[in-house]
């Protein structure tokens, strides 16, 4: 993303009210999955982004050796509203 300093006064109004609505959002959640998922995507913008990355890369390659996994079509089923 650009610098803040960079956004037109209108850009910063636009991303100020898309933070209030995804703020707005995330308080409204009740589904651990997607907040790990939102929590993992933060995780990546860091400084340590590549490490996180790797982690992240890491425990997804241990899930699936060890079986937690759920099947693409339940996971559309789940979330098919976002979609």
């Amino acid at each position: 993303m650009f610098p803040t300093d960079a956004l037109t006064l209108k850009e910063k109004m636009s991303q100020s009210a898309d933070v209030k609505w995804i703020k707005e959002e995330i308080d409204k959640l009740n589904d651990p999955e997607l907040i790990e998922l939102i929590k993992k995507s933060l995780l990546f913008r860091s400084k340590d982004s590549e490490s996180a990355l790797n982690k992240a890369l890491d425990e997804a390659m241990d899930d699936i050796k060890n079986g937690r996994t759920v099947p693409h079509d339940e996971v559309r089923k789940k979330y098919e509203k976002w979609l």
